[in-house]
């Protein structure tokens, strides 16, 4: 790994984190609601997977589930990437999906 470069760069599974988002995808679809304020609390608590699991369903995020290594890069991943108040223009989701 480079110096200066976090470590789920080089340790996050790209399998893991596309089944992941494609697993919230999917349940977005189908109608199920979030917040980015519910998705922020609980990502910077460390229990985001968990929290997901919950509201959307038991058997989602199986690769990046609390416990394993791959949880801890998948978290990592998402607070680097992290647009808060700007989450419409950037992600392009502003009437269906994780909301504001």
């Amino acid at each position: 790994m480079a110096e200066g470069m976090p470590e789920f760069i080089d340790k996050l599974s790209i399998y893991s984190l596309t089944c992941a988002l494609r697993d919230l995808n999917a349940v977005v679809d189908k109608g199920k609601t979030l917040t980015f304020d519910e998705v922020y609390d609980h990502l910077e608590s460390g229990d985001l997977v968990e929290f997901l699991q919950e509201r959307l369903g038991p058997t989602l995020f199986s690769l990046v589930r609390p416990g394993i290594d791959q949880n801890k890069y998948f978290i990592d991943a998402l607070k680097y990437v992290v647009n808060k108040g700007r989450e419409g223009r950037v992600h392009g989701v502003s009437r269906n999906g994780i909301r504001h």
